[in-house]
């Protein structure tokens, strides 16, 4: 189960505070380059998220930067994973 299946199927907001603790506490267990970038990954799924949820009350604005920044996120991971 990934991180983006556990917030979108779980959008109980003490579910998915927990269910990110839990991968959180992995990622530091992992250490390492490959951690980062699943780190990196993740925050780009949880950023994304918000932008979609804010979309129903938040101008285009907001939206939109939180959406640019969630694939730079995912730039970022990307690259970080493929220099690995």
């Amino acid at each position: 189960m990934t991180l983006d299946s556990l917030i979108f199927d779980e959008i109980d907001g003490p579910k998915v505070r927990e269910a990110v603790q839990r991968h959180l506490r992995a990622m530091e267990r992992e250490g390492g380059q490959q951690a980062t970038s699943n780190a990196l990954a993740a925050a780009a799924g949880l950023v994304e998220f918000a932008a979609y949820e804010l979309a129903r009350d938040k101008g285009s604005d907001t939206v939109s930067r939180l959406i640019l920044l969630s694939a730079e996120l995912d730039r970022v991971a990307a690259e970080y994973a493929e220099a690995g």
